[in-house]
C-alpha cells in the first residue's frame, strides 16, 4: 500500500503535461491535462478504497483472533469444570457400613465444592455472553463457520453444565436433609 502511495509517477506526469504546451498545440495539452486528472483521480480514489479495505480486514482479522482465544480459554475452562465436577461427584460415601456422620461430612464437603464450581461457572458469564455476541454477529458466519459452530456448542455445553451443577447441588442438599 506503501509503495503504490509513494509511486512518483503520478506527480511527474501531471507537470510534464503542464508543460507540455511548448510542444503541442492547446486542445492537445487540454486533452492530456485532463486524461491525467482523470488518471491521478482514480488512482486516488483505487488507494483510497485499499485502505478502507485494509482496515476492513484488519478489524476482521483482529476480532477473528480474540474470539478463537476466548472460544479456547473457554473450551479448556468448561473442561477443567466438568472434571471437577465428576471428582466433586464421586466423593460421596455410599454404603451401609459408612457412618452417618461420615456420610453428613462427605455430602457437606461435596456440597461446598458443588457451589465453588458454581461460583467459578458465575465468574465465567460475561465470558460468555461476549462468546455469544460474538457467534450471533452478522459476519460469524462469513468470518469462520467453524468457530460459529464450535462457539454453539460451547454455549449449550456451559448451558448443560451449569443446569448439572445446580443439580447436583439440589441433591446433595436435599439428601442431606434425610
Amino acid at each position: 500500500m506503501k509503495v503504490l502511495q509513494d509511486t512518483p509517477g503520478l506527480t511527474e506526469l501531471e507537470v510534464g503535461a503542464k508543460h507540455c504546451g511548448q510542444w503541442v498545440s492547446p486542445d492537445a495539452q487540454t486533452e492530456l491535462t485532463g486524461r491525467v486528472s482523470a488518471l491521478s483521480s482514480f488512482c486516488e480514489s483505487s488507494l483510497r478504497q485499499l485502505s478502507d479495505r485494509q482496515s476492513a480486514i484488519a478489524s476482521r482479522l483482529s476480532s477473528w483472533q480474540s474470539w478463537c482465544q476466548l472460544a479456547e480459554d473457554l473450551d479448556r475452562e468448561l473442561h477443567q469444570l466438568s472434571s471437577d465436577l465428576s471428582a466433586a461427584l464421586e466423593t460421596g460415601v455410599s454404603g451401609p457400613e459408612a457412618l452417618a456422620s461420615q456420610q453428613l461430612k462427605k455430602k457437606r464437603v461435596q456440597f461446598e465444592r458443588l457451589q465453588a464450581l458454581q461460583e467459578k461457572l458465575v465468574t465465567l458469564k460475561p465470558q460468555f455472553t461476549e462468546l455469544k455476541r460474538l457467534k450471533s454477529s452478522k459476519d460469524a458466519a462469513v468470518i469462520d463457520l467453524g468457530l460459529r459452530n464450535r462457539s454453539i456448542e460451547l454455549v449449550a455445553s456451559y448451558a448443560k453444565l451449569e443446569t448439572d451443577i445446580k443439580v447436583c447441588s439440589l441433591k446433595v442438599s436435599f439428601v442431606g436433609l434425610f
